[in-house]
């Protein structure tokens, strides 16, 4: 007999190890699955080396996967050859489930891979820029600190010094692309390309100061028509600029803090020239006294403008800096709402891990009401709302897009919540049922024992029939039994 079991012992073993094998790497292929969508989120804060190093582990754990699934298959084959056709069909679907989980994963790698050498080349690019606009500033640093201040050599020093200014204004794309969106997950080294832009704006502040310097020298050595020929240019520019930045007034948060950088540049270097322009028009209310001059309104002209120019500057980093303070407020009610979201949920989580039948029951009966929805989540999102769509009338089409993009993933972070508590509701309710069933079995049992004395006093026959009755009872009851710690299980996982 032993000889005769053998064999059919071996092929249960072989099922139960198959079966086992199954369940783990259907975990393990879930595990590596979700570790895959943790990369992905994190590659957006992750370092280049970190991302490189989370490829490599996912590739490893996906070496070893192989080698599971190879002895899987391999016992796949055992049983094929020792059991009915249908059952061996069952075992090679179960087997073909986890070779196309793990075919999928393999794909999920190659993504990371490209992805990991996308970021490293667009890495390589962004260290380029900086490394240009670095030896610009140095250049000019080590020309500009050279010049020989002598009377001599002032218009051949201011040439050179419009030069150097003009070099670091050519710069201006350049910086705008190493502070655009394209290198945003470089985050770690805004640090470095910040004291970068500091010394960047420091000398052209020092060129900027030494041309001022240079051309009020200049201007003394000039008549007075073309001093004032001078500062109507100088304000013609201004009009100029203010006008470009109105073209360019629709877009993002580092866009317009560059705009107001611009105006308070504008403000500044108005205000250092303000005393000379004040002289300029002292002298010319003296020439006019005098009938000196012939072109007087070119020259009234002239004070109506700057007049006019300051004001309309003034009101529009005012309109600038409102935007602004609407930004910081938005990230402000961005980051409070995912903070308390996320608290909500986690507490949500710890009521639901542990249930009591009371709550239970309220869940039930639709009187409990989860953490999720309360007035300050809903004030915080109805802000978020009306904010968004404020900057989106400010904004230009690509951070549109942004701005819809980040709104859309806050209500989708929301709705994935509020499903994931749904479904935990569903399955304590089905819990319940089948607390509820266990219970009343147990009364059934209850009743049959207290009767047994009653039943010892019938006929043996009734006597058997009822152990019978009690022996099905008490399969009923494993089988519940099994249930019931099956329900528990999932609840805790």
């Amino acid at each position: 007999l032993q000889e005769i079991i053998r064999p059919s012992r071996e092929i249960v073993d072989n099922w139960r190890q198959f079966n086992s094998s199954y369940v783990h790497l259907l975990d393990r292929l879930g595990e590596l699955e979700a570790r895959w969508y943790t990369i992905q989120r994190e590659k957006f804060t992750s370092d280049i080396e970190s991302l490189l190093d989370k490829t490599k582990d996912f590739q490893q754990r996906l070496q070893q996967l192989d080698n599971e699934i190879t002895k899987l298959y391999e016992r796949a084959q055992k049983l094929g050859n020792h059991l009915p056709s249908i059952v061996a069909k069952k075992i090679d679907t179960q087997y073909s489930v986890i070779k196309n989980q793990y075919s999928e994963l393999c794909t999920f790698h190659d993504k990371l891979q490209s992805d990991y050498n996308e970021l490293k080349q667009r890495e390589k690019i962004y260290l380029d820029y900086l490394n240009e606009l670095i030896q610009t500033i140095n250049q000019v640093q080590i020309d500009f600190k050279s010049q020989q201040l002598i009377d001599e050599n002032e218009i051949n020093n201011l040439k050179q010094l419009h030069e150097y200014h003009t070099l670091l204004l050519s710069k201006h794309d350049l910086i705008e692309r190493l502070n655009s969106n394209e290198f945003i997950l470089y985050f770690k080294r805004a640090k470095h390309l910040h004291e970068i832009m500091i010394e960047y704006t420091h000398t052209i502040e020092l060129i900027k100061n030494r041309i001022k310097q240079l051309e009020i020298n200049q201007y003394n050595k000039f008549n007075f028509d073309t001093r004032c020929q001078k500062w109507n240019d100088y304000i013609q520019a201004i009009e100029q600029n203010l006008a470009i930045i109105q073209l360019n007034l629709r877009t993002n948060y580092h866009g317009l803090l560059e705009i107001d950088n611009n105006l308070s540049n504008i403000i500044n270097d108005f205000n250092q020239r303000q005393q000379e322009l004040i002289q300029l028009i002292n002298e010319g209310k003296k020439l006019i006294e005098q009938n000196l001059i012939i072109d007087q309104y070119t020259f009234t002209k002239l004070e109506q403008r700057w007049q006019i120019i300051m004001k309309t500057i003034l009101n529009k980093q005012q309109e600038i800096k409102d935007i602004i303070k609407l930004w910081l407020s938005y990230q402000n009610y961005l980051e409070n709402y995912y903070r308390l979201l996320k608290n909500k949920y986690e507490f949500e989580q710890e009521q639901l891990y542990l249930p009591t039948i009371a709550l239970i029951n309220q869940i039930k009966q639709g009187t409990y009401l989860n953490s999720i929805q309360n007035e300050e989540l809903k004030n915080l999102l109805e802000k978020i709302y009306e904010i968004n769509r404020r900057l989106i009338a400010y904004s230009d089409i690509k951070t549109q897009t942004i701005l819809e993009k980040e709104w859309n993933d806050l209500q989708k972070s929301a709705n994935e919540i509020n499903i994931n508590i749904k479904q935990r509701f569903e399955t304590l309710i089905k819990l319940l049922g089948r607390y509820n069933e266990l219970d009343h079995a147990l009364d059934n049992v209850s009743i049959s024992i207290k009767s047994i004395r009653t039943l010892q006093q019938q006929p043996t026959d009734e006597l058997n029939q009822f152990i019978l009755q009690c022996q099905s009872k008490d399969r009923e009851l494993t089988q519940h039994r099994h249930e019931l710690q099956r329900l528990r299980q999932i609840i805790a996982e």
